[in-house]
């Protein structure tokens, strides 16, 4: 292989691990985004259920 292909496949390589790298950060990020999500929807249809059961007694 010549010196100057080893060298761009090389740097290639560097630039696709580097994307891989972000990309996985980015999904954990939007999985971290997606489970505060999921929460602050469970939060509100308690509410919710509370609100309609406060009703309900009334």
């Amino acid at each position: 292989m010549k010196k100057e292909t080893r060298i761009q496949l090389e740097s290639e390589l560097e630039s696709v691990q580097s994307d891989v790298s972000n990309t996985k950060l980015h999904i954990h990020m939007l999985n971290l985004e997606k489970q505060k999500s999921e929460r602050n929807l469970s939060e509100l249809v308690d509410r919710k259920n509370k609100i309609i059961m406060l009703l309900k007694g009334a």
